[in-house]
């Protein structure tokens, strides 16, 4: 059927047909004939940032959460490029996105605002860091380009995609435009020998051992993965891009490897094992080459989609995560293996081993200022609830929050991944918390990284999203001086004038707290927890401090 509409209609049509509850984004001239129609969907919740990258990163989030795409909605030119960093963190981590620009004229001539001279250089520029990058050449396009944009960023692999609309086609008149059609997820159901080979396998291992890639998390395959790992007694093990695929607080979860600062247990495991199921991964990464020269001869590798199989592995297949690890759960039922005490032993002890590293090296800086990052999240994790969505940032802080996780955490924590987008904690924080209004919220983030996203802290207010911002503050980029001092013995250009970070929120009409003695940190987290508005918890940090690496954790305990 067809109807009369505008293409700004048309688009937001769309949304209305994929059930869309919100947009995140910052308007601009060349979308204004998109924005227009948005009030009246009465459905759809439009989040206005101040900065593009930080809608980008908001939606990165909202896909992480709820396994559906998160949408971006931004203007052409510089508006869509402000936005490339958050797109490009969606696509490393598998995070359904939807990422709808504006763009010149079609046929524009050179030097057209927010042009240059290539008038398909925004398509470009997106072709990289997305599973598809398509330019809208006519108002009836529209639906079916929007269809094929929400089908492919949750099918295989999910990712991001990027659509852009002329604005010379949005501010056209009403044109005869076809009724939207969603179009179905495309995956690929497990092949029925392909289950009974795997299933026969890991039921004859001894020694299996499991590793999720970010796909088992993107697909919201979670609880099945749980149920296949107990019921073969199969330790888990991930990359560290692929945190929050296992709950941490889970006997059989064996950490992460690669990465910063890793546990050497899980490589080990792997070693040890009689057989190896990769699931969710891509072949070819950083992390698959590593997993690979570890691995038994015994070696599966089951993928979302054919260009990201590992040939090198036994047995190669490509399936939809959720599909296969339903499936093999089904068949294994009442054949269950007998529990292995040992494994689930084992692990307990190397988390035994880190929690008394991490307590010892870090009470020995209790009481001293600056503030040390462990005491502050040592004091911050035990007062929050154990569906709190923690969302870290790139930094030093980064680092002590994923070890102090690993070992000590059930709340849910979420990093940037790969990519490494700094910034990610104010923004994340905010999208979780709209995402999930009944859950705390809090982003761990250092003054480098939230100076980088601050513009949006009063979007926080303006959504009523009431994050906790911890801002572990050391006066310099602390990653960077490490690192310099590592390798080179001095350091160049890492230091910061920051402001007073609470007399920042309180400038918003938002409560800011600054904490100056590790004494006063317990009281300060629990007035930040109780406010019923956005907070920022300005602690005093240093930034001298050992990193936590394994030896040096191990060392803490006298091992």
């Amino acid at each position: 059927m067809m109807e009369k509409k505008t293409a700004g209609q048309a688009v937001v049509d769309a949304l209305l047909a994929e059930k869309v509850e919100m947009v995140f984004g910052l308007l601009g001239s060349h979308i204004l004939p998109i924005s227009d129609p948005l009030p009246d969907a009465g459905s759809i919740r439009f989040i206005s940032v101040k900065h593009e990258n930080n809608a980008a990163l908001m939606a990165d989030m909202y896909g992480r959460l709820t396994h559906r795409p998160g949408v971006c909605l931004v203007t052409a030119g510089p508006g869509a490029t402000n936005s490339l960093t958050g797109v490009a963190q969606a696509y490393t981590a598998a995070s359904p996105l939807v990422h709808i620009s504006g763009t010149v004229p079609r046929h524009s001539k050179k030097g057209v605002f927010h042009g240059v001279d290539d008038p398909e250089v925004i398509r470009k520029a997106f072709s990289a860091v997305t599973k598809w990058s398509a330019r809208v050449e006519e108002v009836q396009d529209i639906p079916q380009t929007l269809a094929k944009a929400f089908s492919l960023a949750t099918s295989g692999r999910p990712g991001p995609v990027h659509v852009e609309l002329p604005f010379d086609l949005l501010e056209g008149e009403a044109t005869e435009v076809s009724n939207y059609e969603s179009q179905p997820s495309k995956m690929m159901p497990p092949d029925v020998n392909l289950v009974d080979e795997v299933t026969q396998l890991l039921l004859g291992a001894q020694k299996p051992v499991i590793c999720a890639g970010k796909s088992v998390r993107a697909l919201g395959a979670s609880a099945e993965l749980a149920a296949l790992a107990e019921a073969i007694a199969a330790p888990v093990v991930f990359p560290y891009d692929a945190s929050g695929v296992f709950p941490a607080a889970d006997p059989l979860c064996a950490g992460a490897y690669n990465g910063f600062l890793p546990s050497p247990l899980p490589l080990q495991l792997v070693k040890e094992s009689d057989l190896l199921l990769v699931i969710g991964m891509r072949g070819g990464t950083e992390s698959a080459e590593e997993l690979h020269a570890w691995a038994p001869r015994d070696y599966i590798f089951l993928a979302p989609e054919e260009d990201h199989i590992a040939g090198r592995a036994s047995i190669s297949a490509v399936v939809d995560p959720r599909a296969i690890l339903t499936e093999l759960v089904s068949r294994i039922g009442t054949r269950r293996r007998a529990s292995s005490v040992d494994i689930r032993s084992r692990i307990a002890e190397e988390k035994d081993a880190l929690r008394k590293g991490l307590d010892r090296a870090v009470e020995g800086y209790r009481g001293r200022k600056p503030i040390h990052f462990g005491v502050a999240l040592q004091e911050l994790v035990t007062l929050l609830d154990g569906d709190a969505v923690i969302v870290s940032d790139i930094g030093t802080h980064g680092v002590w929050t994923a070890k102090w996780l690993e070992v000590y955490g059930t709340q849910t924590l979420i990093e940037p991944g790969s990519w490494g987008a700094m910034g990610f904690g104010l923004p994340g924080a905010i999208a979780a918390k709209l995402v999930h209004p009944e859950k705390q919220a809090i982003g761990i983030t250092g003054d480098g990284a939230f100076l980088m996203s601050s513009s949006d802290f009063g979007t926080a207010l303006e959504v009523e999203a009431n994050v906790v911002i911890v801002i572990l503050n050391d006066s310099r980029y602390g990653m960077i001086h490490h690192l310099q001092m590592r390798d080179f013995g001095r350091t160049y250009a890492n230091e910061l004038r920051s402001p007073d970070f609470a007399k920042y929120a309180e400038s918003f009409g938002a409560v800011g707290i600054r904490v100056e003695d590790d004494s006063e940190l317990g009281d300060a987290f629990q007035e930040a927890l109780a406010a019923n508005s956005p907070v920022i918890v300005d602690v005093v940090s240093g930034y001298d401090f050992p990193h936590p690496a394994y030896d040096y954790l191990m060392a803490a305990t006298g091992h």
